[in-house]
């Protein structure tokens, strides 16, 4: 590939950062591989965007009306006609018709640009004949294909989505038309060779299936004389049509397409981003284990920062990586005297800051800058609490306004300020990411959004999946999440090449009800409803379901559940007094107040999601799990109970403050260490990790590294925990957690679950597993459902541990194992069901703080029989889904 030319991506309405860099190339190029868009006799477009990949026309013409707006791309072709408000990075043509001062005549082009286009496309000298049989019609529901030969297919929508997966290998189809909000999904590399017409409806999708590597995963041979694209359906995939018309409107295309004659109107086209990096060694097609934390604050952070730490994002990945960091107390130089190391480095993680104040933060602590002695400045560097408490206050505000003083003269000021930062973010993401073979730690760029609207918390986690990245989005632009996805969505995945994004909620609760509400604003139809539930499943795959503000899976006594209660649901909560919401929401769950909602807890949350399929077609809630730290101390996984040093710099720098209950909200012992995020991936680098959170295969821990698998299928054999290639057999009989069960060929599912324990180190050895559970949800007509099974291990299995010493005692397993088929399946019931794993218990931390102090020194928590002595670490999995087949 050659380098990348210069571009722009946009950013925040206030900033602009210029931050792709490269050189022009100096000829157009001759290799069909660079161009996002090619025709064989003529192309004409009307207001046109496009990322990196060239627009070429082989010996034909070139008009564009209306805006053309592709910076980074080349057009090239025999004549050529721009309108004058166009971009482009130059356009070689034999003969320019109009050009524009941002899109010039740059010389001449080959004729013709590539001697053989077919065959540069890789289209087939003998195109394979389809079978001519009767019309194959895929209706509501989803259906897989394994390859083959076969008639005219049809994906038609009707009520709710049709979903045709495509297993992966060859395919051959008299024709192919996906209906409007159809969609054709590559579950792996496959090549679809169309003897006749190509069309995508309205809303259709062609693309590869959650967390697919890269459009590229699919190449789609047209021979027939017709491809249309219309109106908000999207390709992502190589098009290879010599002998069609392509008519693409309104619509995107994310790879290349090839064809005769190219007819674009109000299209993005964008070819899929390739990161410069080399191969890493460790590759492994059945996925390698990998930890890390996505959820971590620096000094960059407003809270951090007025708490007295210092640890810089380049700290917080040294620290990942095994390095020492230091926390306050701050001594005379400002140096903190407490130090902090892990024992086991990470494999990956995010540095997470507050994307609100940035540019404040900055300005209030470099003495000289021009509003450094600005009233809020000054209050900002006063007393801690006051500083925390009025900075955050403006994170609750019902319209957010930025401080004036500090910002002045008119905004600018915090904008200059606040890209300076942004940019020091991604040059240590990218100074600590080993882009070698060895593969040896990872980096993520992101940061935390941070709306708590009411005084509700409505946080997510952003995270990029490489160097193609947006300015951050603050409460101050967006004061919804909602709001938040459309900038993402306008500012990076439709902007520019490469550019792909999660957002992750996190602490749902503290969220009065408030973060998975079940609302659709502005929609008035069932078709709008369901298009916003698309639009946040897409953005929101993955939900944080632990971190040291406590467990946000399940709560026992809330309303509008059936099920017996579950003791493992009274794990690390809150202990505010409880209060159900109800139906309703409430307030206060920043400060630890107010009620609880069935939906501050993941596990009701995923029943919402299947009465929500059930009714749109859609699924806004098909979350995957994972678990962080949210440490304000850039201490990047350091989740290890026996050597918690607390998480919020001053605010809990002694055993006394750890020990007590906050002083500005809830705190000090009501935290726990946090959790991590385990992530079955095929090689340690940024697009495998990204694409395994994509689709869901991650599992989150309460802070051990135990192993988990889990797989679900129809047909798994009984044997299998014993089988030599148990998880090349598994992939193959079946999904991995995050995915949704294949359509019925059993009477009922069966699920290979497995689990290793945490081997620790050889100062602190991991501790024995006790049990395995599945937790079952499934809705019917009598309401949401809930039922856990234990299925390995032995929850009365006489283990212990005293409290005074923290010895552990009695029995455990390294390894559990077994493949379990769900008793009460209920085939024409949507459910899911995921994978809770149970460590023996151990002493909590504040057990352990408690212990090393003197008896007199011991505050009255120490004694409190509401605090608990010891501690269940535990593994969440991802879900497995079932829906029925219509």
């Amino acid at each position: 590939m050659r380098p990348l030319r210069r571009s722009t991506l946009p950013l925040s309405s206030l900033v602009v950062l210029t931050v792709l860099t490269g050189t022009s190339w100096a000829a157009p190029s001759p290799s069909l591989d660079d161009y996002v868009l090619f025709a064989l006799d003529r192309m004409q477009v009307r207001n046109l965007r496009g990322g990196e990949g060239d627009l070429g026309v082989n010996a034909g013409s070139f008009v564009a009306r209306g805006t053309l707006a592709a910076p980074a791309a080349q057009v090239v072709a025999g004549s050529a006609d721009v309108a004058a408000a166009s971009t482009c990075s130059g356009i070689y043509a034999t003969s320019v018709g109009a050009s524009g001062p941002t899109c010039q005549a740059a010389g001449a082009a080959p004729q013709p640009i590539v001697a053989d286009v077919p065959a540069a496309c890789g289209y087939p000298v003998a195109f394979p004949a389809c079978n001519g049989a009767a019309r194959m019609t895929v209706r509501a529901g989803r259906t897989v294909l394994p390859p083959g030969v076969y008639g005219d297919v049809v994906v038609k929508s009707s009520g709710a989505p049709a979903t045709l997966e495509l297993a992966g290998g060859s395919y051959v189809f008299c024709s192919l038309r996906v209906g409007r909000h159809g969609e054709v999904r590559f579950r792996a590399a496959s090549q679809v060779h169309i003897a006749d017409a190509l069309k995508l409806g309205v809303g259709a999708v062609l693309v590869p299936a959650d967390g697919m590597a890269a459009a590229r995963a699919g190449r789609v041979y047209v021979r027939g004389k017709s491809v249309t694209i219309d109106r908000q359906a999207r390709l992502a995939a190589v098009l290879c049509a010599p002998t069609a018309r392509l008519k693409v409107n309104q619509s995107r295309i994310e790879g290349a397409a090839v064809a005769k004659e190219i007819r674009a109107t109000g299209a993005s086209v964008l070819r899929p981003y390739e990161e410069p990096r080399a191969a890493c060694a460790a590759r492994n097609p059945l996925r390698n284990l990998y930890f890390g934390d996505l959820h971590v604050h620096t000094a960059l952070s407003f809270d951090a920062q007025a708490f007295d730490v210092r640890t810089t994002p380049a700290e917080a990945y040294g620290f990942a990586r095994g390095a020492p960091v230091a926390l306050p107390p701050l001594d005379v130089n400002g140096v903190g005297t407490r130090t902090v190391q892990l024992e086991r480095p990470l494999d990956f993680a995010a540095v997470t800051d507050h994307s609100e104040f940035l540019g404040e933060v900055e300005e209030c602590t470099t003495p000289g800058s021009p509003n450094y002695d600005a009233p809020t400045c000054q209050l900002y560097r006063g007393e801690t609490y006051s500083a925390v408490r009025f900075f955050g206050l403006a994170l609750t505000a019902q319209q957010p306004k930025r401080y004036a003083d500090v910002c002045a003269p008119n905004g600018q000021e915090c904008a200059v300020r606040g890209a300076q930062v942004w940019q020091s973010v991604q040059q240590a993401a990218e100074q600590a990411y080993d882009r070698s073979s060895a593969c040896s730690f990872t980096t993520f760029v992101g940061y935390e959004y941070t709306s708590a609207r009411a005084t509700s918390t409505m946080h997510r986690n952003v995270i990029f999946r490489n160097d193609r990245v947006p300015y951050p989005t603050t409460y101050f632009e967006e004061e919804s999440p909602r709001g938040l996805w459309s900038q993402l969505e306008a500012g990076c995945r439709d902007a520019t090449s490469g550019c792909d994004v999660l957002a992750i909620p996190h602490n749902p609760n503290e969220s009065n009800g408030h973060m998975f509400a079940i609302e659709y604003p502005g929609a008035r139809s069932v078709a709008a409803e369901r298009g916003q539930a698309a639009a946040r499943v897409a953005m929101e795959p993955l939900v944080e379901i632990y971190q040291h503000k406590g467990d946000s899976e399940c709560m026992n006594g809330l309303s509008g559940v059936i099920g017996a209660s579950d003791e493992q649901c009274d794990f690390e909560k809150d202990p505010r007094p409880f209060r159900d919401c109800g139906d309703g929401t409430g307030g206060g769950g920043v400060t630890r107040g107010g009620c609880f909602s069935r939906l501050d807890f993941v596990r009701n949350v995923l029943l919402a999601g299947l009465a929500e399929e059930q009714r749109l077609g859609v699924n806004p809630y098909r979350l995957g799990i994972i678990a962080g730290t949210d440490t304000h101390n850039g201490t990047t996984g350091a989740v290890d109970e026996t050597t918690f040093q607390g998480h919020r710099g001053t605010d809990d720098d002694t055993p006394a403050s750890q020990l007590g209950n906050g002083v500005l909200t809830g705190g000090g012992i009501q935290f726990s260490p946090g959790g991590i995020v385990g992530v079955w991936a095929e090689e340690n680098s940024r697009p495998s990790i990204f694409d395994a959170l994509r689709r869901r295969e991650v599992f989150g821990t309460s802070g051990p590294r135990m192993a988990v698998r889990f797989f679900g299928g129809w047909d798994l054999p009984a044997g299998l925990c014993t089988a030599p290639e148990m998880i090349a057999d598994a992939y193959a009989a079946g999904v991995p957690m995050g995915s949704l069960l294949d359509p019925p060929t059993a009477a009922a599912p069966s699920f290979l679950i497995a689990a290793t324990r945490d081997p620790g180190t050889q100062a602190r050895p991991g501790t024995p597993l006790q049990r395995l559970q599945v937790v079952k949800g499934w809705i019917d007509d009598a309401g949401w459902h809930q039922e856990v099974f234990d299925v390995a291990g032995d929850g009365d299995n006489g283990a212990t541990v005293d409290t005074d010493t923290c010895v552990a005692s009695g029995p455990g397993d390294d390894d559990l194992c077994t493949v379990w088929t769900d008793p009460t399946f209920d085939a024409s019931r949507r459910a899911f069901y995921y994978v809770r794993v149970l460590e023996n218990p151990t002493c909590r931390w504040s057990t352990v703080t408690c212990n090393a102090l003197p008896p007199d020194d011991r505050p009255p928590s120490c004694t409190d029989p509401t605090v608990p002595k010891t501690v269940q670490e535990r593994a969440w999995s991802s879900p497995i889904w079932y829906r029925p087949s219509a």
